[in-house]
């Protein structure tokens, strides 16, 4: 079982507009609502692809209730922990006459000390079970930059494996704590590192050196350029399918998603990469916030091309 923990999800409101007018009253074409965050969306693709997962974190107020109810009709489980405040609302504006979408990310609700031990013991309660725990996502108000490296040291304890796809402090804590694998993209890694990854060599040194710091396996996500996953023996890189792009969101996500599936059913490399490349050119293939389809995903899967690099 893949066991995700999301500190942070959000309801994900999509608006869709034709030729944007600042300071004018504006007519909404479209909308659409979907449960979002890191972690939730890696669970989402799961759950798609008929994979045992749970999702965990925590939920609040009206918008928690809508999210629980969302993930209800999607049959993916959840085990959220229930707090007073309202869960965030993240805003993607679509302007079809200039895309792409422009994001709106509210910080989130205050977090305690004491949700954060039940979270922790709601993770400990599926453990038992599970293959491997995926940590992403920003770090809500309230918990320290240091709340992933607590997480993943309580799980790695346990012999499990962990995954972390965060940025910022979040990820440079987490790091610290040496998760089996990491999937910052370029900017991100290059943050990490305190340097420009400007080539495919200096994105592939990049891996090797965060490697050094004890995780086994890095993914480094390039967009459009794909992915170079990085172990302590081999280098593989991944291109996307080329599939009409109406949305991003949601995309290394699905990554995640798919490379993970492929580490808990034991698949080489360049197969997990295939997956995950498939599942996130699936949900390109998406208006925005929803997520790749099976149907989509699987006859994407042959196509994905995957390099083995020197």
């Amino acid at each position: 079982m893949i066991v995700t923990v999301t500190l942070n999800p959000a309801l994900d409101k999509t608006l869709t507009i034709n030729q944007l007018k600042l300071g004018e009253s504006n007519c909404i074409m479209s909308y659409r609502y979907d449960p979002g965050g890191k972690g939730l969306n890696v669970s989402r693709i799961v759950n798609e692809l008929g994979r045992d997962t749970v999702a965990l974190g925590f939920l609040g107020g009206d918008i928690g209730l809508h999210i629980r109810s969302a993930l209800d009709r999607m049959g993916l489980k959840h085990d959220f922990v229930e707090i007073p405040n309202n869960t965030r609302t993240n805003i993607s504006l679509l302007d079809v006459a200039k895309p792409p979408a422009t994001e709106f990310n509210d910080p989130g609700p205050q977090i305690t000390e004491e949700e954060l031990l039940e979270l922790e013991a709601r993770l400990l309660k599926y453990l038992k079970n599970a293959d491997l725990v995926v940590f992403a996502g920003s770090i809500p108000p309230g918990l320290p930059t240091d709340t992933y490296q607590r997480l993943i040291h309580l799980v790695e304890q346990r012999g499990k494996l962990t995954v972390l796809d965060a940025s910022g402090a979040a990820m440079i804590q987490g790091i610290k704590e040496t998760p089996y694998f990491i999937k910052p993209n370029r900017y991100e890694a290059s943050k990490l590192l305190g340097r420009e990854l400007s080539t495919k060599e200096e994105v592939i040194q990049a891996g090797k050196d965060l490697l050094n710091d004890g995780i086994k396996v890095v993914g480094i996500s390039m967009g459009k350029e794909g992915t170079i996953l990085v172990t302590d023996s081999e280098v593989w890189q991944a291109y996307p399918v080329d599939v009409p792009v109406k949305s991003g969101v949601g995309a290394g996500d699905s990554l995640v998603a798919g490379i993970c599936i492929g580490i808990v059913e034991k698949l080489s490399w360049p197969e997990a990469l295939k997956l995950g490349t498939a599942a996130a050119s699936a949900s390109c293939m998406q208006e925005g916030t929803q997520l790749g389809k099976k149907n989509d995903i699987i006859p994407l899967i042959e196509k994905v091309r995957v390099e083995r690099l020197a």
